[in-house]
């Protein structure tokens, strides 16, 4: 959904395994985070790379190279 691809029953199995984690931990965050991008690179660290099919969406032109690698555009320090 984050990367604006088409979606079907199987985001309500990854959601429910989310709040279940969530639950197991005594509500802790099961994928902290402070960005989009920083979410996504700590579901990757744990559930490895996105297919790539799930990569080529327009918005997923924002996070990821076309290597399929994750990025993070920063803007330059002093506002340059």
């Amino acid at each position: 959904m984050i990367l604006g691809n088409s979606y079907d029953g199987k985001i309500d199995v990854w959601s429910a395994g989310c709040v279940l984690a969530e639950l197991y931990n005594d509500g802790e965050v099961l994928f902290q985070n402070e960005s989009v991008v920083e979410l996504l690179a700590m579901i990757t660290s744990i559930c490895g790379n996105f297919p790539r099919h799930l990569c080529t969406s327009e918005s997923s032109n924002e996070f990821f190279l076309k290597s399929g690698l994750l990025y993070e555009k920063r803007e330059k320090a002093g506002g340059e």
